[in-house]
């Protein structure tokens, strides 16, 4: 395993499935503020558009966020970002094996 950020999306237990591993990153996205939705989504767009791949979350409370009707209920005490999007290079792909292998490193 590394110690550098990394996404791992684990889909390797169905059947011809396997997992995406993301560890080549070149940016983070990380907004935590109603104000920087807008220019987060307008940079992970951007990433998309120079060829790199978006993983990571988004907080339930981003939904607040999204709807107008709702912003004034979004809670102010909020331990996690609106959402963490890292924006990596080509992921691997790795089987059951590769991904169990890497999670035991």
């Amino acid at each position: 395993m590394t110690a550098s950020p990394f996404v791992l999306l684990d889909d390797s237990l169905t059947p011809d499935g396997h997992s995406l591993l993301f560890t080549e990153l070149e940016q983070i996205v990380s907004v935590s503020e109603p104000a920087q939705v807008e220019a987060g989504l307008e940079t992970v767009s951007a990433g998309i558009a120079r060829g790199l791949y978006a993983a990571g979350y988004f907080s339930y409370e981003l939904g607040y966020c999204l709807e107008p009707k709702l912003k004034t209920l979004l809670p102010s005490e909020r331990r996690a970002p609106l959402f963490w999007i890292g924006l990596f290079k080509s992921p691997r792909t790795l089987s059951d094996e590769e991904t169990r292998t890497w999670l035991d490193e």
